[in-house]
């Protein structure tokens, strides 16, 4: 499956990104997220993990501690407001691949399914998505 579009952020101040195989909960799954006041751009692994006491709270529990931690890819790039983001992503099978303006990739194996293969997120901030397309072989 190959996904494309252009994303174009305005005043974000937290973070904004995709979702890619996760399920309605945001329980599994992996977020591209787009980090403009750490300049980067990463693959995050769902859930994120909590503190205990917020995830007692919560009554989810804590995710177990992975290996590599929830930020399984992380590159530089500049985020600037109002300026556009060219994204490419390739899901075959367990492999996920993304392209972000032709100078930045993240490539990582996502062995989980997924419920939804794509969606868009944003926290604190303004952004919109265009020309979105979508092609599966």
């Amino acid at each position: 499956m190959l996904f494309t579009c252009r994303i174009r952020p305005s005043d974000v101040r937290d973070n904004f990104g995709l979702l890619l195989k996760s399920d309605e909960d945001m329980e599994s799954g992996y977020a591209l997220r787009f980090e403009p006041r750490c300049h980067r751009v990463c693959l995050l692994k769902l859930p994120q993990p909590m503190d205990p006491y917020w995830a007692g709270l919560s009554g989810h529990g804590s995710a177990p501690v992975e290996v590599d931690g929830p930020r399984v890819v992380e590159r530089p790039f500049e985020i600037v407001d109002d300026k556009e983001i060219t994204v490419k992503v390739v899901i075959f099978k367990s492999v996920l691949e993304v392209f972000v303006d032709d100078k930045v990739c993240l490539t990582y194996r996502g062995y989980k399914p997924g419920q939804y293969q794509f969606g868009c997120m944003v926290q604190d901030g303004v952004v919109a998505w265009t020309k979105l397309n979508f092609m599966k072989d």
